[in-house]
């Protein structure tokens, strides 16, 4: 089943506290060890902001990847295939959809979450609220 999930702060990003929101989100899988891949782009790929992040999510029993733009970029399409969340983080929204647009991973996010084009049964994008409007706005999600 595809799904956005949308978050108002809280989670992972500053502390990592009683992982809450994280169990609520891995458990909409319901798979053991989903694939769960995070996107820092907002925040320029912070380093500490990816640490936490896999710190909670391999206790949470997944396969976390990330991808980072400000780096060495990996194959995005076939990245984006092979995962059942993908985690946006929060940031400057402004500046993470001019690079996903130059990169064509706006593009990438549609077509999988909307033809669920994972490999998997279904994508949950989980997004901090202000995100989903924005890319609602311009047309990169329903």
């Amino acid at each position: 089943m595809r799904q956005i999930i949308a978050i108002g702060g809280g989670g992972f990003g500053r502390s990592i506290g009683a992982l809450a929101i994280e169990k609520y989100i891995v458990d909409q899988q319901n798979k053991e060890n989903p694939n769960v891949c995070f996107i820092p782009t907002a925040t320029g790929d912070n380093d500490a902001y990816k640490v936490n992040f896999y710190d909670v999510f391999t206790k949470l029993n997944c396969n976390p990847t990330h991808i980072d733009f400000f780096k060495r970029t990996i194959n995005l399409e076939g990245h984006i295939k092979k995962q059942d969340i993908i985690f946006v983080g929060g940031g400057n929204t402004k500046s993470m959809l001019a690079v996903w647009k130059d990169w064509g991973l706006d593009t990438l996010l549609k077509k999988a979450y909307m033809t669920e084009g994972t490999d998997k049964s279904g994508l949950a994008l989980v997004l901090y609220v202000g995100l989903k409007k924005v890319l609602q706005t311009h047309g990169l999600m329903i």
